[in-house]
């Protein structure tokens, strides 16, 4: 339970002496920094700890640890790997990027891991972001050259 979780932490970060200013802070990070957040049209900008904690949580969606984690995730939940009859989805709801049976785990990487990069906040993020966005369009390229029996 997301709302009791983010209480419990409050609560937490209260009786570390943390102050109010700070604890309202970190509570906007954590409740503002998801991608599934950004499908909203909330008009917001998070301060810049919160960009850098955004940064590293999407870095690491992205490259050989994101290829590693979408297809595991995907398999966990009985996700599909790949229908080419499916298109990948865009302009999605939150409800609707939740939703796992619309969806496939090589779709994931289009509707959501290649955004990334471009989503990034800051300057050292974006560099990082160059490799790690290649090595999964080149994912990509074999995955579907595998599958149409072109490689």
């Amino acid at each position: 339970d997301p709302k009791s979780a983010l209480a419990e932490l409050q609560e937490f970060l209260a009786s570390l002496e943390f102050t109010s200013a700070q604890i309202e802070e970190i509570s906007f990070i954590i409740t503002h920094m998801s991608f599934a957040h950004s499908l909203q049209d909330d008009d917001f900008q998070l301060p810049l700890s919160g960009q850098i904690v955004q940064d590293a949580d999407w870095l690491d969606a992205i490259g050989t640890i994101g290829i590693t984690r979408a297809i595991y995730y995907g398999g966990h939940h009985g996700e599909k790997i790949y229908n080419p009859a499916v298109a990948p989805r865009t302009n999605m709801t939150r409800e609707e990027y939740r939703n796992l049976d619309d969806g496939t785990i090589i779709n994931h990487f289009y509707e959501k891991l290649l955004k990334l990069k471009d989503m990034l906040n800051t300057p050292t993020a974006k560099k990082i972001a160059e490799h790690r966005q290649q090595v999964m369009l080149d994912f990509l390229t074999e995955f579907k050259n595998e599958w149409n029996s072109l490689a």
